[in-house]
């Protein structure tokens, strides 16, 4: 499957980068404390936050405001659903 431009393009210099998905804003506070987190620890390498449609303006902005490079990805679904009628 070809990838088209978009989705190679790169949101940050490094070739190496700590990455999260984040789809609302329930996970956000723990996104930024991620974070703070590396920054403190003074990780070599860049949090990306990787972000669905359904991420909302206000959690944008959030990224925004701390300086997190975010990149957009698609919603996948899984293509056939599993049967967990035996699982406890």
């Amino acid at each position: 499957m070809a990838q088209s431009a978009a989705s190679s393009e790169r949101v940050v210099d490094s070739a190496k980068v700590w990455t999260t998905l984040i789809t609302n804003t329930d996970y956000l506070s723990g996104l930024l404390t991620l974070d703070y987190s590396l920054k403190a620890a003074g990780s070599k390498y860049p949090l990306v936050a990787l972000y669905t449609d359904t991420f909302p303006p206000e959690g944008h902005a959030a990224l925004k405001a701390r300086g997190i490079p975010s990149k957009r990805i698609p919603y996948l679904l899984p293509s056939l659903s599993k049967d967990y009628s035996n699982d406890p």
